[in-house]
């Protein structure tokens, strides 16, 4: 029995260790999580979103990596971050003109997740 063991809540998210369990498995995901393109942070609010239990660790990280857009400390920064990818596309003169509020509450609805501050494409 487990009684006191430090482990990231992906794990027990995943279902890969308990106070009576340890997956074989979870040697694997540490393995991939030590060479992972972001912090366990960012899998363990995609996890607790999208439902780690659904996922192997491989595909968890790989559907992370695909959908991971970055922090933001708002709904609204996220929109000008996106407005800014495209910008070039755009005329300039209207971003003074952009209700940032109601492009973010849009985003938000339609496209984008947010867990802990991170945030993903909706997939």
């Amino acid at each position: 029995m487990f009684q006191d063991f430090e482990a990231p809540s992906l794990f027990d998210n995943m279902g890969l260790i308990s106070e009576g369990y340890l997956s074989d498995d979870i040697f694997e995901a540490i393995d991939l999580l030590e060479t992972a393109d972001y912090d366990v942070e960012v899998y363990e609010a995609f996890a607790n979103h999208f439902g780690g239990s659904n996922y192997d660790m491989q595909e968890l990280l790989q559907n992370a990596n695909e959908n991971y857009t970055g922090v933001y400390s708002s709904d609204e920064y996220l929109a000008m971050e996106i407005y800014s990818d495209h910008a070039d596309q755009m005329d300039s003169f209207f971003s003074n003109y952009i209700d940032w509020e109601k492009l973010a509450r849009d985003l938000m609805i339609s496209d984008y997740v947010e867990e802990n501050g991170h945030y993903f494409r909706q997939f």
